[in-house]
């Protein structure tokens, strides 16, 4: 986008794909969503607000808070990936 954000689209094997729209800021990724579309049988999903950030150790930091099956936003899962040559 023109004011220097981004946006992005992801679509989840389970059925689920996801708008997003966002910053970026050096190493950090921060996405929320704009807009989920889901198939019927696919669980409801209503909000996804997504983390990412490179360390200078070379580890991808990744946080994902959601809302979902009758649950307000909140923490749903983390993780940190460690590059291996």
């Amino acid at each position: 986008p023109r004011d220097g954000g981004v946006e992005g689209v992801i679509s989840e094997p389970i059925g689920i794909v996801e708008t997003y729209a966002g910053t970026l800021d050096g190493n950090r990724l921060e996405l929320t969503s704009t807009a989920i579309i889901r198939t019927p049988t696919a669980k409801e999903i209503l909000g996804v607000h997504r983390v990412f950030e490179l360390g200078g150790d070379d580890v991808l930091a990744v946080r994902v808070d959601m809302a979902a099956v009758g649950h307000p936003m909140g923490f749903h899962l983390a993780a940190r990936l460690r590059r291996v040559t």
